[in-house]
Order: structure tokens, then C-alpha cells, then sequence
């Protein structure tokens, strides 16, 4: 999952799709606690939740990420990757995500982009 997606059972749910968004967060936050599946975080993530200027908000979100299992640090080839997929449109932060979700094999990939 990406920033975005840690972020969201946060966000307030007055909007139909932040609502919907939130629910279908919680309840793969769920099976991950629930050990069905792991949750993958790393370099780019964590540089990620950092950014937030909200404390408590970065606390939060740290809490979830917390849940991984699995850690992919930043490497050469990510980044190599990472600006490749950013040729092709997708954003420098994202392409770097999708870079480390690539690396670690992951089999599902999230955001609420």
C-alpha cells in the first residue's frame, strides 16, 4: 500500500468514496493483522509518511505501517526502475513504489491515487 492508502481510515469520511476507500483500507489492514496476508513498507514509504507535517498524523500512520513484515530498502535498481517508469508517466513517488512493489514480487499493489 502507499501513502495514501495508510492514510486514508484517517481522512474524514463525509464523501462517499472517501468512505468506501477507508472501509476497503481497514479491511485489508484486517487481514494483514489477521496474518492472511503481510504487508510490505520500505525505504520509500516510511520517506513517504514522514513528509506529513501533522504529528500525530505521521504517528498513526507509522502505527499502521508497523503491520509490514517485509522491508525493501532503496537501492540502485529501484531507482533505475523508479526513473523508468517515471518516462513513462507515472510520478517520481509512485514510479519508486512501484519500482519496490516490483522488487519484492508483491502480488497486489494499492493506492487510492
Amino acid at each position: 500500500m502507499d501513502c495514501c492508502c495508510l492514510n486514508r481510515p484517517f481522512d474524514h469520511s463525509s464523501h462517499p468514496t472517501v468512505r468506501a476507500e477507508s472501509t476497503a483500507v481497514r479491511s485489508i489492514l484486517l487481514a494483514i493483522s489477521e496474518q492472511h496476508w503481510i504487508l510490505v513498507s520500505g525505504t520509500v514509504l516510511r520517506y513517504e509518511i514522514l513528509q506529513n507535517p501533522s504529528e500525530e498524523r505521521r504517528r498513526r500512520v507509522l502505527s499502521l505501517e508497523g503491520l509490514s513484515t517485509e522491508w525493501i530498502a532503496l537501492d540502485p535498481e529501484i531507482e533505475a526502475r523508479g526513473r523508468e517508469l517515471h518516462r513513462s508517466g507515472i510520478t517520481a513517488t509512485d514510479a519508486l513504489h512501484l519500482a519496490s512493489a516490483e522488487k519484492a514480487r508483491v502480488d497486489i499493489f494499492l493506492t487510492t491515487d
